[in-house]
């Protein structure tokens, strides 16, 4: 099994995440998870960087935290049946529509698809964390660019947040990497690049891809699902789906 080496936070520390086959990676980065009301270079913030960069702080813990409003209270988690938090980064909410260009990243939050009235029609949010380098990952995304999945599950009332972990070189993505990534896939649903890997704390298993599904209309985190299955996926889905 290739193991990638993900500090995501103290509690975690010297952890690895299992995944397609090989070897170690040693000495990875600290990466911080973020945590909601901060917008910084550890959450997420905004600018910086340039076509090739990670982003950069252009707000501090202090300044009003207007991207929290209408988003529900906390306490937050990661795990099963907690409200999700409402993280922060950069990407696009279309990246096919602007042509993938990193010069059009734009700030995306949990709270832009929380739907307490059903008013944007998201009763489901699917949250997809990949890393370059993973060959199930690519696998998965080959399949909804294939089969035209996501809009079919967009009227289904599902909203797909695709994000990007780690690039090929097992180091925190960049924007460029990003920016193959959703090219290579035409994705047509929000993307975020994953800098600090804030999204590590659902990982309930130690590989990638990762699948969680949250309930859009609480925002509480309702499954949690290992990727390589996408027949499964869509199957999950489906399932909570019913429950509406």
């Amino acid at each position: 099994m290739r193991t990638i080496g993900l500090l995501v936070s103290a509690l975690v520390a010297g952890s690895f995440l299992a995944a397609c086959g090989g070897e170690d990676i040693k000495d990875g980065k600290p990466l911080d998870k973020g945590m909601p009301g901060q917008v910084s270079a550890a959450t997420g913030g905004t600018g910086g960087g340039g076509n090739g960069g990670t982003g950069g702080d252009v707000s501090t813990p202090d300044d009003p935290p207007d991207y929290l409003a209408d988003y529900p209270e906390g306490p937050y988690g990661n795990e099963l049946h907690s409200i999700m938090p409402n993280y922060r980064f950069m990407g696009w909410n279309n990246p096919k529509e602007v042509e993938y260009d990193t010069e059009k990243l734009e700030p995306i939050q949990l709270a832009d698809f929380y739907d307490p009235d059903g008013t944007k029609n998201i009763k489901i949010i699917l949250i997809n964390s990949s890393a370059q380098w993973c060959p199930p990952c690519k696998a998965e995304y080959s399949h909804f660019k294939t089969n035209g999945t996501f809009a079919e599950y967009r009227e289904k009332g599902v909203m797909f947040l695709g994000s990007l972990m780690e690039n090929n070189a097992y180091d925190p993505p960049r924007y460029i990497d990003g920016q193959a990534w959703v090219k290579s896939f035409q994705v047509e649903f929000p993307f975020v690049i994953d800098t600090s890997f804030k999204l590590g704390g659902l990982f309930s298993i130690d590989a990638i891809p990762n699948n969680t599904l949250i309930d859009a209309q609480t925002m509480e985190i309702i499954q949690l699902l290992p990727g390589g299955d996408t027949e499964g996926l869509l199957s999950a889905i489906d399932k909570q789906l019913e429950k509406k």
